[in-house]
């Protein structure tokens, strides 16, 4: 449960940075000052809270879906930020390419494309994680530049 609550009270800031930076003064006020900024973010962080106050009113089965399939979005990006900290060589296509995959297990794990017999019994989570650090695994092995330029000659 700490590490669910964690992840939503990181999720409702990046939530917040994001709506205040790239939506509010890329749009409406270029020109606002940092001061109006920090402003316009807290206020999102309260009406976000509030956002989430209401959809708590439902039973808690859904908020711990909620909650899990945001920390299970979250986690595929676990095996490209530890590729990236420790290896010089890998190629940012391999990154992309196993975030993209990832999430559309994800998606496909929570729309039921995927059947769940396929977690052998885990959380989606763990099967999920496991692919997008295969993916990054193959493609540190065999670059994806090397794939890239040999098809164009």
């Amino acid at each position: 449960l700490a590490a669910l609550m964690s992840t939503l009270d990181s999720q409702l800031l990046a939530l917040s940075s994001m709506l205040t930076r790239d939506i509010y003064f890329a749009y409406f006020r270029k020109t606002a000052s940092l001061k109006e900024q920090t402003f316009v973010g807290r206020l999102l962080i309260v009406l976000l809270a509030i956002i989430g106050l209401i959809i708590a009113k439902n039973p808690p089965d859904t908020i711990t879906a909620i909650a899990t399939q945001a920390f299970t979005g979250l986690a595929v990006l676990f095996p490209t930020v530890i590729a990236v900290l420790y290896s010089k060589t890998i190629h940012p296509l391999t990154c992309i390419v196993s975030i993209l995959v990832g999430e559309a297990a994800v998606i496909g794990f929570q729309l039921g494309i995927i059947p769940k017999s396929l977690t052998f019994g885990f959380l989606p989570v763990v099967p999920i994680v496991a692919l997008s650090a295969l993916i990054i695994i193959v493609g540190s092995i065999k670059p994806i530049q090397r794939l890239v330029n040999s098809s164009e000659s």
